[in-house]
């Protein structure tokens, strides 16, 4: 984990939170390529609607204990008896729509695995025609939902942008991802 040497170029957002500082520093904006830690955060995202990220990272342990370890092929199988554990989990936000998204989402990526060989390839597909001008966040979420996913706007954006699969984003201390940078 990061220690909390100021850096200059860091951005203001994340303030003095140490938990928040080491995200910043080690995960913000940094591309992603293994479909676990895409997964992961697939379902840290959806957690986090309405709330804040802080909340979701001070839950982050509890998320990988009780979503095993975001083990996608597990959570895609959930049944009534693990959702239950689930609502009693005060590890992670106990919501209903947001586990049943989880589950939902899980079986989404299953099958975007199939097709695509890998999901870190599916989120860094060509969607931008020459000269049509639509907002990314907008056609990231027709993807995700055409997909089958269920995310809303800022997620779909958010799981891709943030994960270094979006484009546009530059971090302040020089790294800069790009959308079509597959490995």
């Amino acid at each position: 984990m990061s220690t909390m040497v100021k850096n200059e170029n860091r951005c203001s957002w994340c303030g003095n939170d140490p938990l928040y500082v080491a995200y910043h520093d080690e995960e913000w904006g940094v591309p992603v390529y293994d479909d676990q830690t895409l997964f992961e955060f697939l379902i840290l995202e959806g957690a986090q609607a309405g709330l804040s990220w802080s909340t979701i990272l001070k839950k982050r342990e509890g998320y990988r204990l009780g979503f095993d370890g975001f083990d996608v092929e597990k959570v895609a199988c959930y049944d009534g008896i693990k959702i239950s554990a689930l609502l009693n989990d005060p590890g992670i936000v106990r919501n209903q729509l947001k586990i049943g998204s989880a589950v939902t989402n899980a079986q989404v990526f299953l099958n975007i695995q199939e097709e695509w060989g890998r999901f870190s390839d599916f989120i860094r597909i060509p969607i931008f025609h020459q000269g049509v001008k639509i907002s990314q966040k907008i056609i990231r979420l027709y993807v995700f939902i055409m997909a089958g996913f269920d995310a809303g706007p800022n997620g779909a954006h958010v799981v891709t942008q943030v994960r270094g699969a979006g484009g546009g984003y530059a971090r302040q201390d020089g790294l800069v991802t790009h959308l079509f940078d597959v490995r």
